[in-house]
């Protein structure tokens, strides 16, 4: 059984990180089974029922990731399409998208699969593999919407008794995790960033001078600026 410890951080929320534990990919089902009810009840609380999620990109610190995001990100868009929670569920960039239509990029920022070899002779040694993807979710204006960041590792000692089959999984195994989190994000779970307060401008100590209008431009056709308003009764002259 490939048995995971899964950090779901809502990176826009000034809370402390959430965590989870599971094991394998299919525990999220056994919690909450595909019913008709089930479905009707997530729907109810979308806030997009169509969603976009475009292939994921791997960070420069990655090295070698290998077939590993292509893995996860077919995994996702399966897990979604599985679900049946969303009217539609397309997996490439180029998709047709309206105000109802969530759109999610993932980048991997951080991935490490035990090998086959390195298992084999190391056995729990070896470590544990892991993954990190990034989510970011925006409407179809490209406003942020959330983000969160979901990790999910595997048991080294497990991985020895199955031979390095849940090293193999992982990838795969992070599509419902990531597709949980998504429908989250759709729901409008989380908020982006505040903008930092900007400081007000400090009142002028003095009136400002009055500017004479600028002179048209040669061949100018329209109707002609309109002259300063006249200084107030009792105000200096400029």
């Amino acid at each position: 059984m490939h048995c995971s410890r899964i950090f779901i951080v809502a990176a826009t929320l000034s809370v402390a990180p959430l965590a989870l534990t599971g094991c394998g990919g299919s525990s999220a089902e056994a919690a909450d089974p595909n019913t008709a009810e089930s479905v009707a009840s997530i729907q109810a609380q979308l806030r997009f029922h169509k969603v976009v999620v475009r292939p994921f990109s791997v960070a420069s610190s990655v090295e070698e990731p290998g077939f590993a995001p292509l893995e996860s990100h077919r995994a996702t868009v399966q897990y979604l399409a599985d679900k049946g929670v969303f009217a539609v569920v397309y997996d490439h960039p180029a998709a047709p998208v309206d105000p109802d239509t969530l759109i999610v990029d993932g980048q991997v920022e951080g991935l490490r699969i035990v090998g086959g070899s390195a298992r084999m002779w190391g056995g729990a040694m070896a470590g544990n593999s892991y993954m990190n993807v990034k989510l970011v979710a925006m409407d179809m204006t490209g406003a942020p919407v959330a983000e969160q960041v979901v990790s999910s590792d595997n048991n080294a000692m497990a991985a020895a008794w199955t031979g390095g089959a849940n090293d193999r999984s992982l990838p795969a195994d992070m599509g419902p995790i990531l597709g949980d989190a998504i429908i989250q994000m759709a729901k409008g779970s989380g908020t982006p960033a505040a903008a930092a307060p900007v400081a007000p401008a400090a009142a002028p100590t003095t009136a400002p001078a009055a500017v004479a209008p600028a002179a048209a431009p040669a061949g100018y056709q329209g109707t002609p600026p309109p002259p300063p308003d006249p200084a107030p009764a009792g105000a200096a002259a400029p």
